[in-house]
């Protein structure tokens, strides 16, 4: 009987729990994403890196952008190549982009050696990219870049290049564990396949 006591216990904490993950940051941020992908026709493709290898938020961007690039352009790009190529970028540009960056515990602008700094870590490094390193891939391939997220409107990127060229990320806040993520988004068309159209 005491053990029939400590199971109904047990399960009404877990159905409490349950109840109360229902509107967590992450389930919320599913099924925002999920209205939105149903809404644009657009199915997730997760680009995953083995955490034996490394923890794959680290490396996710580049991946994403990589599988874009292959199924609307066939273009194959390495994670290496696409992370030197931002970073070069950046260098040649700094004006475009040292306003923007910042380092933690740094309080104002860095100055061009720190910046120097920072892309030789996205070539070199692990380094999380971000919307910068974005915008540089962006000019580098003459793409837009859509930017899909639960919480806010779609961030557009390169609006100047041909539209009909667009590639689609999402970036998650909560839906992974491991933190912030980016994958890449693929249309479903007529036949309900999950590619380009």
């Amino acid at each position: 009987q005491k053990q029939a006591a400590k199971e109904r216990e047990r399960q009404q904490r877990i159905a409490e729990a349950e109840v109360e993950n229902i509107n967590s940051d992450r389930n919320v941020e599913i099924r925002n994403f999920q209205e939105m992908l149903n809404q644009h026709k657009l199915t997730l493709f997760e680009v995953f890196i083995p955490i034996a290898i490394i923890s794959y938020q680290l490396l996710n961007l580049y991946n994403a952008i990589a599988d874009q690039l292959d199924i609307r352009f066939g273009t194959k790009a390495a994670v290496t190549a696409l992370r030197q190529q931002a970073a070069d970028y950046m260098v040649t540009h700094e004006s475009e982009f040292l306003p923007f960056v910042a380092l933690d515990g740094k309080d104002g602008c860095l100055t061009s050696d720190e910046f120097k700094s920072y892309c030789q870590d996205i070539a070199e490094t692990k380094q999380w990219g971000g919307q910068l390193e974005i915008l540089a891939l962006s000019n580098i391939y003459n793409v837009p870049v859509d930017i899909f997220q639960a919480n806010g409107s779609i961030i557009n990127i390169g609006e100047q290049f041909d539209a009909e060229n667009k590639i689609r990320l999402s970036f998650h806040q909560y839906q992974y564990t491991l933190g912030n993520h980016y994958n890449s988004l693929r249309v479903i068309n007529a036949q309900g396949i999950k590619n380009e159209d």
